[in-house]
């Protein structure tokens, strides 16, 4: 019995003493100003991009898939409801693009190349769900290990609170 217990004590202390992987994660800050009744967030998914499709009624939604050569950044701004009570009181949107893999803008000439969709979900039937952004001004620089995103957007016939930001991609 003891000699169990020993032997499963070794094996413990062998697996606890592997070593740890560092993990290489990004520090994202938002450097614009967000609603003052709501919060914003900014994501950055590096060695991915973004599949765009079509459920059968013809909404768009996205997918983030794997692609060693492309970035997504993705900022969403959601509404703070104060009255819990209120279920459908939610209000979200979201903007979300790609970069290739180095945060440089990817070339607009060629609209497969350049993804990106302004997301409106909120409880109503109309202007809701995805929609893809043909108006836009991207700019993206780099200092040093700093990455500075800024974009202006607008979607056409879509109500929008959100129509500009600006982040920090460390």
């Amino acid at each position: 019995m003891k000699k169990n217990l020993f032997i499963l004590i070794a094996v413990g202390l062998l697996t606890a003493c592997q070593s740890q992987k560092v993990i290489e994660k990004n520090s994202v800050s938002v450097t614009s100003t967000c609603p003052k009744d709501g919060q914003c967030t900014v994501e950055v998914f590096k060695s991915k991009s973004i599949l765009v499709e079509k459920d059968q009624f013809g909404n768009l939604y996205y997918k983030i898939i794997d692609n060693p050569n492309r970035n997504v950044i993705k900022y969403e701004y959601n509404r703070i409801v104060k009255d819990t009570m209120l279920q459908d009181a939610g209000y979200r949107e979201e903007i979300v693009f790609e970069t290739d893999s180095e945060f440089q803008a990817i070339s607009e000439k060629d609209p497969n190349q350049m993804n990106m969709l302004f997301g409106r979900f909120l409880f109503s039937r109309e202007n809701t769900g995805y929609f893809m952004v043909k108006d836009h001004n991207l700019s993206i620089s780099k200092d040093g290990k700093k990455t500075a995103v800024a974009l202006k957007f607008d979607v056409a016939g879509v109500p929008q609170i959100i129509t500009s930001f600006n982040a920090t991609v460390e």
